[in-house]
């Protein structure tokens, strides 16, 4: 779990509008925002929680801990709007926010459950005019947005299928169902490899097709291009990377992973400290240092189905490929 000052775990949400001041075991590298609240003394939220939740949560604040604030159970973030705040499965301070937990007893608000903070995405669709997809922003995900290319399993997860024709950008020949990250509120996140940045995905392919998929990226942002592309072929790579740090001039390098269709896996990509690594199941398989050009540049991540055997035409509704998501979690500190 992330703790700094702009923490972002998914499902474990990142917390909105509470109010009360924080307990000072979270003094330590805690930001406040003045967001304010019913029931709360000062209305600011502390970001950053003691590693084991203890009594941050006493005073009214709110606090993200490791293994949940107050006596919420490991993995489950307590927002407490006012009084005691809570246990994110019993009952919530007024105003509060229980996140995979009972909602606030007095006035609280449940979020929407699933696999996805989709407080920090951005869905781009294989649908729309010309060389513009539909993209739907994070207050439409987060009200229950689904269609044909985006909906939820019956096995909890979220499906992102391709069609073998649809909307792509100008910069692209192929169509994609895929979350760009942005930060809360809106608005497109930009972050420094020189900073620790990493996304996990838990996943699996559906419905593969003979394709190859890209599942996860590191996008140059400044550029607009990709640093590295994860892909799942179903060929004998099974996982590869697609690494490029000049457009146009990228190349392609197996992972020694083979993975068949409908098995789940845990991918992560990570850019910290001005160094590439990729995990595949827990297990480091790749690592490069980026060039010190490459290094100045602004990044964001992205995952879901970016099917690399589609291509620009009118938008089927016909899957040629499909993705599901069971958990997103995403670290910046």
């Amino acid at each position: 779990m992330q703790q700094i000052p702009r923490l972002i775990a998914v499902p474990v949400l990142l917390l909105l509008g509470c109010a009360g001041a924080a307990d000072p075991s979270d003094a330590a590298g805690v930001e406040t925002l003045p967001v304010g609240g019913s029931g709360g003394d000062a209305g600011g939220q502390s970001l950053a929680g003691n590693a084991m939740g203890g009594t941050a949560q006493s005073n009214g604040g709110s606090t993200l801990a490791d293994m949940g604030g107050g006596s919420s159970s490991a993995g489950t973030l307590t927002v407490g709007g006012g009084g005691m705040g809570g246990s994110a499965n019993e009952t919530g301070g007024t105003g509060g926010i229980g996140v995979s937990g009972g909602a606030g007893s007095d006035g609280g608000e449940m979020l929407p459950p699933g696999p996805i903070d989709y407080r920090m995405w951005a869905l781009q669709l294989p649908i729309g005019s010309g060389n513009s997809p539909t993209t739907i922003k994070s207050d439409q995900l987060l009200a229950g947005f689904s269609n044909e290319y985006f909906y939820p399993a019956d096995d909890g997860g979220q499906m992102f299928m391709d069609p073998v024709t649809g909307v792509t950008t100008s910069g692209s020949s192929r169509c994609r169902t895929e979350m760009r990250e942005a930060v809360p509120g809106g608005g497109q996140a930009a972050w420094s490899a020189s900073a620790v940045n990493r996304m996990t995905v838990e996943g699996k392919i559906v419905k593969g097709n003979g394709a190859t998929i890209t599942i996860g990226q590191i996008l140059n942002g400044t550029d607009s291009f990709p640093l590295a592309e994860f892909e799942w072929s179903s060929g004998k790579n099974g996982f590869q990377l697609f690494y490029e740090e000049a457009k146009g001039s990228g190349q392609t390098i197996g992972l020694n992973s083979p993975w068949p269709q409908n098995e789940r896996y845990s991918f992560t990509l990570e850019l910290s400290n001005d160094k590439l690594l990729i995990s595949v199941n827990g297990k480091q398989v790749y690592s490069r240092t980026p060039s010190a050009n490459m290094l100045t540049k602004k990044f964001y991540f992205k995952f879901g189905n970016y099917d690399q055997n589609t291509s620009e035409g009118p938008a089927s509704t016909t899957p040629h490929s499909i993705v599901e998501a069971y958990k997103v979690d995403v670290v910046h500190q």
